[in-house]
């Protein structure tokens, strides 16, 4: 396949963007460039979507490996674009505060904390 690691990129971006939940916490400092550097894959992908668009109309339409990847590609992006962050809102999956503990200091600072 001519386009094997167009194809690659296409799932690991898709993979990561649906996980951002889980790994984007834990990044610290590195949570910046690591968004930055997925908004470069994103806009690189709408680049080769163009570009292979322009090939499958070149062909004319022949190569049906070619439809295949623009279709995924298609997809992808527009996921992407719809849902930045995932597909899942796993927010919503989270259960509401089962314990929450207040304590009122000095001058009525009360300070909360929910578990």
């Amino acid at each position: 396949m001519k386009n094997k690691g167009l194809l690659l990129t296409i799932i690991i971006f898709f993979l990561i963007v649906n996980t951002t939940y889980y790994w984007e916490g834990k990044l610290g400092f590195f949570a910046f460039p690591a968004f930055l550097i997925l908004v470069i894959i994103f806009l690189g992908l709408g680049v080769a979507l163009t570009r292979q668009i322009y090939f499958l109309i070149k062909e004319k339409f022949t190569d049906k490996k070619r439809i295949i990847i623009i279709g995924l590609l298609t997809l992808v992006l527009l996921l992407t674009f719809k849902k930045p962050f995932g597909l899942i809102d796993f927010d919503k999956l989270e259960g509401g505060n089962v314990l929450i503990a207040k304590r009122e200091g000095s001058a009525n600072c009360m300070t909360g904390i929910a578990t």
